[in-house]
């Protein structure tokens, strides 16, 4: 299907952008510009015309092993670029006089993946079906992202470009239709827990009114401070102006040995908290309290968050269908799923509850009773995204795409709704999500 030019104006200038499948998008549009370890300052277009009609180079990273497996990506044959700060825009091809809600899509990756232009984070199924529009954001990864600044110092710089990303929406949403007095933010794993921490960041407070948190590894976050402080010395060893190529074997290096202790060896990289912009772990309780009357909560997981890790290799999951082993396998997901994602995503959802906060907290269960690697990580994201993508997944492959985008609409309803008006049915049938007290 050939693409059809659009043309609209905005303060930043006359935007082209394109026509397909019932939807407008404008993509690649730059939000800020840094240079290397600096913090993002706001980009000004100079000629007041700005193509908006192919994506953007991902931002600089290594190939993901979860991500090639589950969806065939190649990161390392992908444009990149040291500078991921841009971000698209989908919105419906027709839409009322009223402003539309916002969401704002933050994507995960370990933060050290990914990227809001991915074809798996398509949102046009979640457009046209709830009359949104879905701002996809992208963001400094990996030591470039998340380790240190021009003074060597801890640095969220990835954070600070996802700030400075909801900044831009803010000024320029209604130019595409959108609500800047109705702005959603979402995201997943990384992006789940970018949510959390952008919730309690200094200078967010008028940047959006609800949030969605899916399967934030709040249990990795803790307790983290001599794996950075090992890291951040191993990483001074390099110039600021090495090549990129030996940056990503540093990287490497501090992903297979760090100093983390128990999990959180899993997530080297991250959010410092007691780092501009955000708080001391200790004040984080502090903050909510006064922010949580102001903001609508949905938070939650799925119910067997770490049985796609196993599954990825062949020979664990050779050995988890032996039957006797299979139940330690299920007991061992069961036990992880709650130290990781599941107690401490309950713990943040009722400290906001207890504060007078509208919040919800979910689980997500589809399949779970038909295949022993169903509602694991990720999985939800086929029913809020365009599924094409995840077909290639050996959790989709063998399932009608009709019986996807029919619990995808389910999840997208849900999704749409709190977006919305702060609210979701939670009465809706449980086959999909469950929403627990």
């Amino acid at each position: 299907m050939t693409n059809k030019e659009v043309r609209i104006e905005t303060r930043v200038g006359q935007m082209t952008g394109i026509e397909l499948n019932d939807v407008q998008k404008f993509l690649g549009i730059r939000y800020a510009h840094a240079h290397r370890f600096a913090q993002p300052e706001p980009y000004s277009y100079q000629n007041g015309t700005i193509q908006a009609t192919a994506h953007a180079p991902i931002a600089w990273q290594s190939q993901s092993f979860f991500e090639s497996f589950y969806l065939g990506t190649d990161y390392e044959n992908l444009p990149q670029t040291e500078f991921p700060q841009y971000l698209s825009i989908t919105r419906p091809k027709v839409h009322q006089e009223n402003l539309l809600p916002v969401m704002v899509w933050i994507h995960g990756g370990s933060f050290v993946n990914g990227s809001g232009e991915n074809p798996e984070y398509d949102p046009t199924p979640l457009v046209k079906q709830e009359e949104v529009i879905v701002v996809n954001l992208s963001y400094r990864l990996g030591v470039l992202g998340f380790m240190y600044n021009q003074h060597g110092e801890l640095a969220n710089l990835g954070l600070l470009d996802q700030i400075e990303g909801l900044k831009w929406v803010k000024a320029h949403i209604e130019d595409f239709g959108g609500d800047p007095n109705n702005i959603t933010i979402f995201g997943q794993s990384a992006g789940g827990e970018s949510v959390r921490a952008l919730l309690v960041a200094d200078g967010t407070e008028n940047l959006f009114q609800r949030a969605i948190i899916q399967s934030a590894p709040i249990g990795l976050m803790k307790g983290r401070q001599h794996m950075t402080t090992k890291m951040l010395t191993a990483l001074k060893s390099l110039a600021y102006d090495a090549d990129l190529d030996e940056f990503k074997s540093m990287q490497s290096f501090l992903t297979k040995h760090n100093h983390g202790k128990g999990l959180t060896k899993l997530m080297p990289f991250g959010p410092h908290y007691g780092v501009y912009p955000l708080p001391k772990e200790a004040d984080v309780q502090r903050i909510i309290e006064r922010r949580a009357k102001h903001i609508d909560l949905l938070i939650g997981h799925t119910s067997r968050e770490v049985n796609v890790f196993i599954y990825i290799n062949a020979f664990q999951r050779k050995l988890s269908e032996i039957p006797i082993i299979k139940w330690g396998v299920a007991s061992f997901v069961k036990l992880l799923t709650k130290m990781i994602y599941a107690r401490p995503s309950y713990a943040f959802y009722r400290h906001f509850l207890n504060q007078q906060g509208r919040a919800y907290y979910y689980q997500f269960n589809w399949l779970k009773h038909e295949h022993f690697f169903a509602a694991g990580h990720s999985s939800e994201l086929a029913l809020l995204f365009d599924s094409e993508p995840y077909m290639k997944s050996p959790l989709f492959a063998l399932l009608p795409k009709e019986r996807i985008e029919k619990a995808g609409q389910i999840m997208k309803k849900l999704w749409g709704d709190f977006a919305r008006n702060g609210k979701v049915e939670t009465s809706q049938p449980k086959e999909v999500i469950t929403f627990l007290k």
